[in-house]
């Protein structure tokens, strides 16, 4: 009976240790007035961005780290977690979002 407690009581921890790591998280929102706008066919970079909703992704360069979210927003961070800028991809909401992938120099945004 003790065995039985004991493996549930551990099943619960992990349980709950795993839905706090991979549970929705939100990041709210800050700005990088120095980054200029630059804009392309269909997407744009920007340094002021509105509060985000859920992010499903995380990649990193050697210089930055990328936070990917389902509305196609991917935010950029330099190692000591400052907001840097924001790629925002227009036409990923109808083609089901935006996707990211990083070597050590580059980031791919796929959507």
């Amino acid at each position: 009976m003790k065995d039985r407690i004991r493996s549930v009581v551990i099943l619960l921890i992990a349980w709950a240790f795993l839905s706090a790591l991979f549970g929705t998280h939100t990041v709210y929102p800050s700005d990088n007035p120095n980054q200029e706008q630059i804009s392309g066919d269909g997407w744009y970079i920007t340094g002021n961005r509105e509060k985000r909703g859920e992010y499903y992704q995380v990649d990193g360069t050697a210089d930055l780290f990328f936070i990917c979210y389902f509305n196609g927003y991917v935010d950029a961070y330099s190692n000591d977690g400052e907001y840097q800028f924001t790629y925002v991809i227009h036409s990923s909401s109808q083609n089901g979002g935006a996707s990211i992938m990083c070597t050590p120099d580059l980031i791919y945004i796929h959507y």
